[in-house]
């Protein structure tokens, strides 16, 4: 969520992809923009909050310019079936 809030707050696009996928072994969301982002991201409350949020999860994530915009990634582990 905070990533798509970040895209219509901060990006100046006009559309809002969202993409979730998983494996086996990984839940994997992907949120990106067709927003002006050319330069890194400067970490504020909502970027910092995602990193935060996916270490406590054991994942990590991605945020900062993408090809055709802003991007977030990220990539959380899912545990074993039993």
């Amino acid at each position: 969520m905070e990533a798509i809030t970040n895209a219509v707050r901060h990006s100046n696009g006009q559309r809002c992809r969202i993409r979730l996928s998983a494996s086996a072994r990984e839940l994997a969301p992907d949120v990106g923009d067709d927003g002006t982002s050319t330069g890194p991201w400067l970490p504020g409350v909502g970027v910092t909050a995602m990193r935060e949020r996916a270490a406590e999860l054991g994942g990590r994530r991605h945020a900062g310019p993408g090809p055709d915009g802003g991007a977030v990634t990220a990539r959380f582990p899912l545990p074993e079936p039993p």
